[in-house]
């Protein structure tokens, strides 16, 4: 084997080990806030997968919830390099290419319907994470009630319906109410998301949420950042 050959196969076996590891490092881990204390804020990195007619997707990325209107969720490709991130704020959301310094933004829910092909807002996210289905204040919001839910024996969130939309969640963090893997469709579309760490109610360790650096990046509509992305509609 040639000498070229030798280094290029060691390189590409140092990244996929570096990648595994980085797997292995977030692998069921739940962080819990102490007894009584209110959730504020969730934080997490988890896998999804997405099946459908026109495309199929597989990323895994980080995410922060702080509510009731702010989110972070950046994803990244199997050598750890970010592929897109979003940013949502007041029910605004950006979706930014980091390499490209492209951004378009939308309400939350155009955006993360454009993304996953589902209807779901922040609250709803989180909800579907937390196991909680409330707002923020501790009371049913317009979006859960409109949700028909299924509890286990545990009075746990198990499956829930709305529209077209329906989840089922096939394991939780241990006896906890936070999930770890659910199954979800929504018209031709299938799909899978576990999580494989939780915190609550951590501090930030940098300012996600500034959204300055987008003075030097350009405002693209979706329909441009589809084409440069390669998605079909």
């Amino acid at each position: 084997m040639r000498k070229w050959e030798s280094k290029a196969n060691s390189r590409l076996f140092l990244c996929f080990f570096l990648y595994f590891l980085m797997i292995a490092c977030h692998i069921s881990k739940i962080e819990l806030p102490s007894p009584g204390e209110k959730i504020e804020s969730i934080e997490g990195y988890a896998s999804l997968q997405i099946y459908g007619t026109k495309r199929s997707t597989k990323s895994r990325f980080t995410f922060y919830f702080d509510l009731p209107s702010r989110g972070y969720v950046e994803a990244s490709d199997f050598l750890g390099r970010t592929l897109y991130k979003i940013i949502f704020s007041k029910e605004e959301a950006f979706f930014i290419l980091p390499r490209e310094k492209m951004f378009c933004k939308g309400r939350e829910e155009e955006i993360i319907f454009n993304l996953i092909r589902l209807r779901l807002t922040l609250e709803e996210i989180f909800n579907l994470l937390s196991g909680e289905w409330k707002s923020i204040h501790n009371q049913s919001s317009e979006e859960s009630r409109e949700w028909v839910l299924g509890e286990d024996e545990k009075g746990r969130i198990v499956s829930g319906i709305k529209g077209d939309l329906g989840f089922e969640v096939k394991e939780f963090f241990g006896k906890t109410n936070f999930v770890k893997m659910l199954v979800f469709y929504s018209g031709e579309n299938r799909g899978r998301m576990k999580v494989l760490s939780l915190s609550l109610n951590k501090p930030l360790s940098k300012p996600i949420f500034s959204l300055d650096f987008l003075k030097t990046y350009e405002m693209k509509t979706w329909d441009e950042i589809e084409e440069i992305l390669g998605i079909e509609n």
